[in-house]
């Protein structure tokens, strides 16, 4: 990466993730959109079907299946669960 002289060393990382379609975004905010998309994936898959919701997002570095569920529904507007039903 690029030193920008303006930006402090702080910055930086934020600078760089806010290159992306969805500018402005933290790189936290990125990876957990990353994990939400291979969370939703997942739920969606046939194939998963024999994996829990909580193991899913488990295997993504959620550790909180309540907070899981918040964010997925704030990030697609419905539930895991409506996800994973609206797929049977």
């Amino acid at each position: 990466m690029v030193r920008n002289p303006a930006l402090g060393k702080r910055d930086e990382p934020r600078a760089a993730a806010g290159r992306g379609d969805e500018g402005g975004d933290t790189v936290a905010a990125a990876i957990r959109r990353f994990r939400l998309d291979r969370c939703r994936e997942e739920l969606e898959d046939r194939r998963q079907r024999a994996r829990s919701i909580t193991e899913i997002a488990f295997r993504w570095g959620f550790n909180d299946s309540a907070h899981f569920s918040r964010v997925f529904k704030a990030r697609f507007g419905m539930s895991p669960r409506a996800v994973r039903r609206r797929n049977d």
